[in-house]
């Protein structure tokens, strides 16, 4: 069975009654907030059963964006609460997008002029595109590793007296 996702220009008719109805059934359910590993910022999947008509419910909560898959991987970034789409089942992904603060482990270099280098570091960050971040394997690793490198290109491209002046 082939999902996919409707497009802004179908024209069919808007089921209001349908919607009312999704709508308040899903708010009558008491849904939690997703629970984030210490060290993730997606989490899911999370099972959407759309009905016949093609009305879905999909929980939001303050700064979590969640995210639509269909079977054959289209996605699509939901606000939150009734939500038009082909029926069938699909997967419902969320990204936690509150500011976070994480701390590198040390970092080890040597500098351009041979002196051996560790630095610790934290780094505070939000998540600004949701689809991309939910599409990345471990994003949270990926960004660590990447801050990681960016701070051994800094110390290995300056001398031990420029880091201790340079303001970082």
């Amino acid at each position: 069975m082939n999902q996919t996702l409707p497009e802004e220009h179908d024209d069919e008719v808007d089921f209001d009654f349908i919607r009312w109805i999704t709508e308040y059934r899903g708010r009558q359910q008491r849904f939690l907030p997703p629970q984030f590993s210490e060290n993730e910022i997606v989490a899911g999947p999370y099972p959407l059963d759309v009905s016949i008509w093609g009305a879905g419910y999909v929980p939001s909560f303050p700064n979590i964006d969640a995210i639509v898959v269909s079977a054959d991987g289209q996605r699509i970034l939901a606000e939150g609460g009734y939500i038009r789409l082909s029926p069938g089942k699909y997967k419902i992904y969320y990204v936690d997008r509150h500011e976070q603060y994480r701390t590198l482990p040390d970092i080890n270099a040597i500098t351009s002029d041979g002196a051996n280098v560790a630095i610790t570091c934290g780094i505070t960050f939000t998540v600004n595109d949701s689809l991309a971040v939910q599409n990345v394997l471990h994003p949270m690793n990926a960004l660590l590793k990447a801050c990681e490198a960016a701070v051994r290109h800094i110390i290995r491209s300056h001398k031990h007296d420029e880091l201790i002046a340079e303001e970082m």
